[in-house]
């Protein structure tokens, strides 16, 4: 009921920004996502989501393998055992469990949140944020994230990290497809990174990447 609350709402927003020669978005619950024809679309992003249907899961992964490109974000109540059972055989790493930085333990985030750290500009999806152009990306500042297990089955890349050496984004190639995870969401229950001047340039960047274009 309150727009700003919506997970996509940011996203949206930064999809349709001088976006008139390109299609907007189509939205749609979990729940409609067995009735979704994937093979309409050149991306998907699943944002936020935090259970879906076993069935689309294996659907998500043909789609992938045949060129698709998935881009998930992250939320408390995401249910890591089920993205690992239907997704992992995509996923660039096992997802593992949530944390919330914790500013009692001291150290790298100590204060209550971790920034942005090593992004990896020579990559197509980042190579917009060189010189002072970084510090809007590397400024956003999140109190929780999805932490990843520290080893897989599958060459990945890491775009981005925490200041505390956890991964950010990363994305790996399965088939003719790619798949990326931002660990943490982009609204702001976990991060202001959606309010930040790098947010604009990141989601487009990382949709046109993933769609081949």
């Amino acid at each position: 009921g309150v727009p700003k609350e919506d997970e996509i709402f940011y996203l949206e927003r930064a999809l349709a920004a001088g976006a008139a020669d390109q299609p907007p978005p189509r939205v749609i619950t979990a729940d409609d996502l067995p009735r979704a024809d994937l093979g309409a679309f050149d991306v998907v992003i699943l944002a936020g989501v935090p259970a879906f249907a076993p069935s689309d899961g294996a659907r998500l992964v043909e789609w992938v393998k045949r060129g698709g490109g998935l881009f998930i974000t992250t939320s408390r109540d995401l249910d890591p055992e089920l993205y690992n059972s239907e997704l992992g055989a995509i996923l660039p790493r096992p997802f593992r469990l949530f944390r919330t930085v914790d500013p009692t333990k001291g150290g790298l985030g100590a204060s209550g949140v971790v920034t942005l750290a090593k992004p990896l500009t020579e990559h197509p999806v980042l190579d917009l944020f060189q010189g002072e152009a970084v510090q809007g990306l590397l400024s956003a500042r999140t109190n929780g994230y999805l932490m990843l297990q520290p080893s897989g089955q599958r060459p990945f890349t890491t775009l981005l990290e925490y200041d505390d050496g956890q991964p950010a984004l990363v994305e790996a190639a399965t088939g003719q497809g790619k798949v990326m995870v931002l660990t943490t969401s982009i609204d702001r229950d976990l991060s202001d990174l959606a309010i930040r001047p790098a947010f604009l340039p990141l989601m487009r960047q990382t949709l046109l990447y993933l769609g081949h274009a």
